[in-house]
């Protein structure tokens, strides 16, 4: 028994240092003179493939990008006092972006781009009370939200560190903002069995989105910072820095 449990764990040891990139992976050396095309190419290859997730690399599945709960508290707003819980939330679309413009600084670590993505489909269960605009109420439903043209600005400050005698980075700081085009919501069950106020209200939502916008948009920004962060932070994990940046 004990030999077999010395051989399991060899075994396991092989596996967990025997990782490697997908065979797909565009590998972009650092020295490059064209680094900035090969990277944008790269990450072009990592949205496309990463509809199903890309376990080697521990990215999770983009289509949908699934976020077991958001929450949206906002006393504040001028148009929007509310206090909501979506759960089960999935967002469609993410598959389709594309690295627009990126800048990278291998010596001290520094990530700056922008990654467009044309259209993003919202949906997931609600529970809210509170008031929207001169709309007061407390209900649970469907919200569907459908984002076209996000424009994500993305800022990371990597540190380096040894692990096993081999480099890696370490997500250390980081700041996303975002503009988006188009922003159009519909909250299902909104009064109930009262359709025609839910519609007159989803009508009045979208026809002041503006202002609801930049009232509810730390929360847009979080939930795609933390999507962006978890993705840096577990390649940059599992991979030593030569690995994924060799000269």
């Amino acid at each position: 028994m004990h030999l077999r449990f010395v051989a399991f764990l060899c075994f396991a040891v092989i596996i967990a240092t025997a990782r490697k990139l997908p065979s797909y992976i565009k590998i972009c050396n650092r020295n490059d003179p064209e680094v900035t095309t090969c990277i944008k190419e790269s990450y072009k290859i990592v949205f496309q493939h990463g509809v199903l997730g890309i376990p080697e690399m521990n990215i999770r599945p983009f289509n949908p990008v699934i976020i077991d709960k958001l929450s949206i508290v906002n006393g504040n707003g001028q148009s929007v006092n509310l206090d909501a819980q979506l759960n089960d939330v999935k967002l469609y679309g993410i598959q389709d972006s594309e690295l627009a413009s990126v800048k990278v600084d291998f010596d001290i670590g520094t990530f700056n781009g922008e990654i467009f993505t044309p259209a993003v489909y919202l949906e997931s269960k609600f529970g809210a009370n509170g008031k929207v605009l001169l709309f007061q109420f407390d209900s649970n439903g469907v919200f569907r939200a459908n984002l076209t043209g996000v424009h994500s600005k993305v800022s990371y400050k990597f540190d380096s560190y040894q692990k096993k005698d081999k480099k890696y980075w370490k997500l250390a700081d980081s700041d996303v903002d975002c503009v988006i085009d188009k922003f159009v919501i519909d909250i299902e069950n909104l009064f109930g069995d009262n359709k025609e106020l839910g519609d007159t209200t989803n009508k009045a939502i979208n026809d002041n989105i503006d202002t609801l916008y930049e009232e509810l948009k730390p929360v847009i920004v979080d939930t795609l910072k933390t999507i962006l962060n978890d993705a840096a932070t577990n390649v940059y994990n599992l991979f030593p820095f030569d690995v994924l940046h060799p000269e």
